[in-house]
């Protein structure tokens, strides 16, 4: 278990801290395995809209490069791959303190 504090995010928020504008890689959490995923902007945009829970992710999926948590309302999850910068940008601003 973590002490991390829950930083919520809305879609528009987790678009923005998306690696890339063009598209959006994710790793998808499908029972036991795990899969990657491309999406476009728009698709991912789709996704991230039907989810129940949208969150930066924990250390550990973050040191990977992946983020951005979703929940799908079937439990599974997905984690987008995100832009340092600026997530470590939003999360100075969301929460005044250093990620």
């Amino acid at each position: 278990m973590t002490d991390q504090p829950k930083v919520p995010l809305t879609v528009d928020e987790a678009v923005g801290l998306f690696k890339s504008q063009d598209s959006a890689h994710s790793i998808n959490v499908i029972g036991p395995m795990i899969m990657g995923f491309e999406w476009s902007i728009g698709g991912a945009r789709e996704k991230l809209a039907e989810c129940t829970d949208l969150q930066v992710a924990g250390d550990t999926a973050r040191g990977m490069g992946h983020g951005i948590a979703a929940t799908e309302p079937d439990g599974q999850f997905i984690f987008f791959e995100h832009d340092e910068d600026a997530l470590t940008a939003f999360l100075l601003e969301r929460t005044g303190a250093p990620a």
